[in-house]
């Protein structure tokens, strides 16, 4: 999909629900920012989604990019974890985001 089709969805269809006594809105399946994830995205129309022991997929329309993080050993971890924050920061930081 083209960025700008991916950021309408976002804004316009989403449905709020309550996940670990917060509040996360989604779209497109996924969850736009909110204070669950402890990753600050470059822009508002990042969408995201997380695993168990720390995997998470950011998906970012403004800087037309994706990025899987799949651990091969698992962490306490519930919306990603520094591991992968720390590669995320790195992509952003790399593209200028």
């Amino acid at each position: 999909m083209l960025p700008d089709t991916v950021c309408g969805f976002a804004q316009r269809r989403f449905a709020a629900v309550v996940m670990m006594g917060m509040g996360v809105r989604f779209s497109l399946g996924f969850a736009l920012p909110s204070p669950i994830l402890r990753l600050r995205p470059p822009g508002p129309n990042t969408l995201f989604w997380a695993g168990s022991g720390g995997s998470i997929v950011p998906i970012d329309p403004d800087a037309r990019t994706t990025l899987a993080y799949a651990m091969n050993r698992m962490a306490p971890a519930i919306i990603g974890d520094e591991r992968s924050f720390r590669i995320i920061r790195a992509m952003w930081q790399a593209l200028g985001a």
